[in-house]
């Protein structure tokens, strides 16, 4: 592993580990969140490096993490309908990026979640619901509804839990 490579490991997880479940950790600069961005390769992501960078961005609470998640959804959304389907990890990572747009809080990613309510991977769909939540998102609420009275028990579940923290 390249010098450059363990300084980014390391700052990345050193963000996961020093904010926990919920909170938007700790202040980082603009350009620790451009260096964790430029590792982002969407078009060949090795799902464990890119997973450890999206829940270090999503843990940063820095505005400038958001389009580069964004752009990661995007690539991954275009790669799954070009492709009928995703290797596993790259599946998962698509639930990393939910969970890091949603401790974001920026509403740009709104667009990008509601999408994720209608993925045929149930448990894209329930982070996607979560993190509509957390944005506190009030106009999600037919998608939500759509989402409760599906199919999938774990989905709706949490689908009704979201609405409920909706109010």
């Amino acid at each position: 592993m390249s010098a450059y490579r363990r300084v980014l490991w390391a700052l990345a997880l050193s963000l996961c580990a020093c904010a926990g479940p919920g909170s938007r950790g700790p202040s980082v600069s603009k350009e620790e969140v451009r260096l964790l961005a430029a590792r982002l390769d969407p078009t060949v992501p090795d799902p464990a490096e890119a997973s450890a960078v999206v829940s270090a961005l999503g843990r940063s609470g820095r505005a400038e993490a958001v389009e580069p998640l964004l752009s990661l959804w995007e690539t991954l959304l275009a790669r799954k309908f070009r492709l009928q389907s995703l290797p596993p990890g790259l599946e998962a990572l698509r639930g990393d990026l939910a969970e890091a747009l949603g401790r974001l809080g920026d509403i740009k990613a709104v667009p990008a979640l509601r999408r994720g309510l209608i993925d045929d991977d149930q448990r894209l769909a329930a982070l996607s619901a979560e993190a509509l939540a957390a944005l506190g998102d009030a106009a999600s609420t037919p998608y939500l509804v759509r989402l409760a009275e599906g199919g999938d028990p774990g989905a709706a579940r949490t689908a009704r839990e979201a609405l409920g923290a909706l109010g």
